[in-house]
């Protein structure tokens, strides 16, 4: 069986497309982009001509910036000809009928998550982190995960998750094929990586017997590589990620908000970690 459109999409945050350039002029003209034989610093107006610039000196001018410890990078941008219209548009025909899987991990870019915490120390580290708005934080995280460890409040991702959510709501907004939405939490037990950035990879492709660095190879990790490739390939094969033993997994929408958290018991929660996204925002 085909899902509609014979297509499907799997996506991460890490590859929404962009309604606008990520790559700002205010950003590179603090980084002059340097020619052979001298320094050009880009316009300082807000509609700077990047055209004027080759390929190898606007992407001089990232890498200094990445140097500073600024996020920066190209993105697509919507310019009526190679790109005609945003997919996620309500309009847009390009992406409508194509269902979509998208998730981010519970710590994503902390790969250490061995230290071990108590409440007043978590709680320490998010107030001088979050300044004023650590109350609400510490109030909001503790109702999403109220089985959580202390330490996992000071490395719960927010971020890539809050974009996660938003291109699901705009999926779902064109009211055409199903956004299907998860946050992956397992982690394994022979490594402090936790459930970071692409743990889910291995397991989605079925190598854990190849990352065993990473997914520690153990009984667990097969049984759960057995449950999250047939998840994908289901979605694959038939534009869901409904598989046999499993809970219904529905397609994401405003009002009931699903999230399938995949961990060795897998469980559908509605708009769990609401407060705590509405308190963040996202990097994509």
């Amino acid at each position: 069986m085909k899902p509609p459109g014979g297509r499907v999409f799997y996506s991460t945050v890490r590859c929404t497309v962009s309604p606008s350039s990520r790559l700002s002029s205010r950003r590179i003209r603090r980084c002059s982009v340097g020619r052979e034989s001298s320094t050009c610093p880009l316009p300082a107006t807000a509609q700077a001509d990047f055209s004027k610039f080759t390929y190898d000196e606007l992407n001089h001018a990232v890498q200094r910036l990445a140097q500073r410890g600024i996020r920066g990078g190209f993105s697509p941008v919507v310019d009526g000809t190679i790109l005609p219209q945003h997919p996620f548009e309500p309009a847009a025909p390009t992406a409508k009928d194509v269902p979509m899987l998208i998730g981010t991990d519970f710590n994503e870019f902390t790969f250490d998550i061995s230290r071990t915490m108590t409440w007043p120390e978590a709680e320490a580290a998010v107030r001088q982190r979050q300044g004023e708005r650590a109350d609400a934080f510490i109030a909001a995280f503790k109702k999403a995960y109220p089985k959580a460890e202390p330490k996992e409040m000071t490395y719960v991702d927010t971020g890539f998750r809050a974009g996660a959510v938003k291109q699901a709501a705009a999926k779902a907004a064109q009211g055409g094929a199903p956004a299907y939405l998860y946050l992956f939490t397992w982690k394994p037990e022979s490594n402090a990586l936790g459930a970071s950035h692409g743990m889910e990879l291995p397991l989605m492709l079925h190598n854990v017997s190849l990352q065993r660095e990473m997914t520690g190879a153990s009984d667990r990790a097969y049984k759960f590589e057995r449950l999250i490739s047939s998840i994908w390939l289901a979605f694959i094969k038939t534009g869901t990620p409904n598989t046999k033993g499993q809970p219904k997994w529905e397609p994401y929408n405003e009002q009931t908000g699903v999230t399938m958290i995949l961990d060795d018991r897998c469980e559908p929660r509605q708009h769990h970690d609401r407060e705590l996204m509405q308190m963040s925002r996202s990097i994509w």
